[in-house]
């Protein structure tokens, strides 16, 4: 007769074989409900990857780098917007209508910008600083500013495709997670299904804010000061997390290539494994053996999510303006605006930390994640109307704390 111990690693073996689709499990079967989830999944999938597209074609003329960039006689430079067709003395066309140049500092103290024709000096509005201070581009802001949205004809539509395609990506992942909460498409043997999700929604929401980041405006600069001042209150790793992504004690020019790192490389591997993980097990578990990335369908929705990204991209400017939005001066302190409002996705998040202490918004984060990942665990003998209830209070306190801080 074999040991408690052989029997419990064939309990566990078995458990793990079912959830892998590798043994029929004999009890729940696939639903006609579970094809909707699949399908916002499909959709969720293609807007992530016409984001990953979107985002190596800017990474091109992005330059992750947060040091100031200073000309060949030594000079700091800002940017310098055209308000219309500037010409010099000898009729020589120096900048087109609201196109953005560099313009020279005379140094780090005075920063009064040095025009060879004095005619020019009245032709450009030049980026300043709360305090009304010229503000000391870096190469980071001067990439998207400049190289992007000033140069390149098509830069601009490119990263209004790519912002469309995070907000649509967002959207359709809270909207999946709603949906299988609800359908309790996350029982058996879903579990392993509905944990990569949860990994997928967490990488997703480090790639988001990392992008938020990289612009390097006075937002970008406060993010990183909040969110990671949140991490430093997690017990035991936390400082090491902080430093990790800051590459040092504190933000400095070596931060941005660091999140870089993440943003372009690191998050992209990690969430395209979980997408073949996520479309290998839905083939194995389903009756029909097809995974998310092939058939006409999945050909039908890459394709319609990708022509709302472009058609929204060409229809409606999802860019935003304000304070907040304007370059980032690492020689001078940046303090938050009151215009300094995340993506609605995040505003939730950050009206929180108005309300309650840091120490308790970290609290709660580490429970509500937890909860997420042991769903299938907590609510496996609970009344389903208890689970409803749930859902609906979440989402009922998120709205608020949404509008709330859009609000204010």
């Amino acid at each position: 007769m074999p040991s408690p111990l052989v029997l419990y690693l064939k309990e566990k073996k078995l458990w793990l074989h079912t959830r892998l689709g590798m043994v029929h499990y004999a009890g729940t079967e696939w639903r006609k409900s579970d094809l909707l989830w699949v399908q916002l999944l499909r959709c969720t999938a293609a807007a992530c990857f016409v984001t990953m597209f979107s985002g190596i074609a800017l990474s091109l003329l992005y330059e992750p780098s947060a040091r100031p960039i200073i000309d060949n006689n030594g000079k700091y430079q800002t940017l310098g917007y055209a308000k219309k067709t500037v010409r010099s003395t000898f009729g020589d066309t120096i900048a087109l209508a609201n196109e953005v140049i560099h313009i020279p500092l005379s140094d780090a103290k005075t920063r009064k910008p040095i025009f060879e024709d004095s005619l020019l000096k009245n032709s450009f509005d030049i980026v300043r600083s709360e305090s009304g201070i010229p503000i000391i581009i870096s190469a980071a802001s001067s990439s998207v500013e400049n190289s992007i949205m000033s140069k390149n004809a098509s830069g601009t539509w490119m990263r209004r495709v790519h912002i469309w395609s995070v907000h649509l990506f967002m959207l359709c992942l809270m909207t999946s997670i709603v949906t299988i909460l609800l359908l309790r498409s996350w029982r058996a043997p879903f579990e392993l299904l509905w944990v990569m999700l949860i990994v997928l929604s967490l990488c997703a929401g480090v790639a988001a804010w990392s992008g938020s980041v990289l612009p390097w405006s006075i937002l970008s600069v406060v993010s990183a000061q909040v969110v990671t001042g949140v991490l430093r209150h997690l017990p035991i790793i936390g400082e090491y997390i902080a430093q990790f992504i800051l590459n040092g004690n504190a933000i400095s020019e070596r931060t941005i290539p660091r999140i870089f790192t993440i943003h372009a490389i690191v998050l992209p591997i990690m969430m395209i494994s979980v997408w073949i993980g996520i479309s290998a097990l839905i083939k194995r578990l389903s009756v029909e053996q097809k995974h998310l990335f092939s058939g006409n369908i999945w050909k039908l929705t890459f394709s319609s999510v990708m022509l709302i990204c472009m058609l929204s991209a060409l229809l409606f400017n999802p860019i935003q303006s304000g304070g907040s939005l304007i370059p980032a001066d690492t020689l001078l302190p940046n303090i938050a605006l009151n215009d300094s409002k995340p993506s609605w996705y995040f505003l939730p998040f950050y009206e929180l930390m108005n309300i309650i202490p840091t120490d308790a918004f970290t609290i709660v984060m580490i429970v509500f994640i937890c909860m997420l990942f042991l769903t299938p665990i907590l609510f496996r003998t609970k009344s389903v109307i208890m689970l409803y209830i749930g859902t609906i209070v979440t989402i009922l306190i998120f709205v608020w704390l949404g509008v709330r801080g859009f609000t204010q």
